[in-house]
C-alpha cells in the first residue's frame, strides 16, 4: 500500500489525506527469552489504525493492513529483519 501514509498515533498536529494509518506501541515489550543483549527475544504489541472518512474503506484498509502481516512476501521481508507476526 505504497500510496497510503503510516504516522505515528502521538503525531496530533498533522493529518494527512485519507486514507492513512495510524500506530501505536501500546505496551512495553515483554522479554521472551534473553540470551545476550544483541540478541533478546520479546514481543511488542502494536495497534494499526486504519482511518478515513469513509466507513467502507477504513474496513478495507484495515482487512489489507492485517493481510500483509501473513502474506509470503510481506512476512518475509520482516523475517528478514528479525520481526515476526506472532498474532493479528
Amino acid at each position: 500500500m505504497p500510496q497510503v501514509t503510516v504516522r505515528p498515533d502521538s503525531v496530533k498536529h498533522f493529518t494527512p489525506d485519507y486514507p492513512y494509518v495510524t500506530y501505536k506501541i501500546y505496551d512495553d515489550y515483554d522479554r521472551v527469552l534473553f540470551n545476550t543483549v544483541n540478541e533478546e527475544i520479546f514481543d511488542i504489541h502494536v495497534q494499526f489504525k486504519a482511518v478515513s472518512n469513509d466507513e467502507g474503506e477504513a474496513k478495507t484498509l484495515g482487512h489489507e493492513l492485517r493481510k500483509l502481516f501473513f502474506l509470503q512476501q510481506p512476512a518475509y521481508e520482516l523475517f528478514q529483519q528479525h520481526i515476526v507476526a506472532k498474532d493479528c
